[in-house]
């Protein structure tokens, strides 16, 4: 009976530390996010040979929620933006953080710390945006996730923008929340 117990704590906790995705904010983000990336007035410094390349990195548990994620983007832009070709790419974390890769952006799903964290200071150093699924990784300096409550917010880490090198458009600044926690 103690061993049942063990696995069944032992699952529970493995399932709790995977957040369950939300395909409707998927859907909000696949449409905003992209958009956020013309809002940097230097945006056009991570063009590179007239494409945006948008990263997406996942785990092995969130790898059907990566395809669906890059799916809605090529939805909705049909491989452009503005007057950009969109390169919409999936990348694991093992990956990314073994052998990194050039993109204009990432989008964090949910992982363990080490690998966001890990992935986050790469995009840092490199001037890479990143968006991430969930709010808790700005903690980690990640630069932009979404709100839902009555409204639609992107939020912003100030102390990201620094380290990014990024000034965004006032037009962003304003229908945005400021992160105002501590980084980790």
């Amino acid at each position: 009976m103690n061993l049942f117990r063990g696995v069944l704590l032992f699952a529970l906790t493995l399932s709790s530390s995977f957040a369950s995705i939300n395909h409707d904010l998927l859907k909000v983000e696949s449409a905003l996010m992209p958009k956020v990336i013309l809002m940097d007035y230097n945006y056009k410094k991570r063009v590179v040979n007239n494409s945006i390349s948008f990263v997406v990195l996942y785990s092995s548990h969130n790898y059907v929620d990566a395809k669906k994620f890059k799916q809605l983007i090529e939805n909705k832009y049909s491989s452009k933006l503005a007057t950009y070709n969109l390169h919409v790419t999936l990348c694991s974390y093992n990956d990314f953080n073994n052998k990194p890769i050039q993109a204009t952006a990432i989008y964090l799903l949910p992982t363990n710390s080490k690998d966001i964290k890990k992935s986050i200071a790469y995009a840092q150093k490199n001037s890479i945006l990143t968006f991430s699924y969930s709010e808790d990784d700005l903690s980690y300096g990640a630069l932009i996730s979404v709100r839902v409550d009555k409204r639609v917010k992107p939020i912003i880490n100030p102390n990201s923008l620094k380290s990014y090198n990024i000034e965004f458009r006032a037009v962003l600044l304003k229908i945005s929340d400021i992160y105002k926690g501590d980084l980790k």
